[in-house]
């Protein structure tokens, strides 16, 4: 019975991704995007990077350009590129945790979450959250790589 109500689950969001997606692009949905990156044993950057609202939060721990609080404004453009981003990668239809198979991991690993709001109430209508320890698909690989240039762009990294 679980397993069915899994499956069922599953089915009901991959049919609800397009529109999740076209309510976004449409401005019908705003979206509430935080993406982490964790340390490791080396000199891995570590930091949290929140986009909402045009507006890019940035928490810089260790190993990063800035280091320490701080929010900017003017990121529209890349809001909605983060949302074409996210479709590309088939976001909400990736499994909310990859990782290796061995017990030990020294390298990267990434949260993601994203919030899809109502604009007039900022209720969360949708959270999707996912954590990569080293394996994660190429698709979500690109994105990270295109995330952190976006952090490079801006001074943050």
């Amino acid at each position: 019975m679980k397993r069915t109500l899994i499956f069922a689950f599953g089915l009901v969001l991959t049919a609800c991704s397009p529109k999740v997606y076209d309510a976004l692009k449409a401005g019908d949905r705003s979206i509430d995007f935080t993406w982490e990156a964790y340390g490791c044993l080396s000199d891995c950057p570590q930091y949290e990077a929140r986009l909402s609202e045009g507006r890019l939060y940035f928490i810089g721990l260790r190993g990063t350009s800035f280091e320490g609080n701080t929010s900017l404004a003017g990121f529209e453009s890349l809001e909605m590129e983060l949302i074409t981003k996210l479709e590309e990668v088939k976001y909400l239809e990736l499994d909310s945790i990859y990782q290796l198979g061995g017990s030990t991991y020294d390298g990267p690993s990434y949260a993601y979450k994203l919030e899809v709001l109502k604009p007039e109430s900022q209720e969360s209508t949708y959270l999707k959250k996912v954590k990569t320890f080293g394996n994660a698909p190429e698709g979500l690989q690109s994105m990270q790589k295109w995330l952190n240039q976006q952090l490079v762009t801006a001074g943050l990294l």
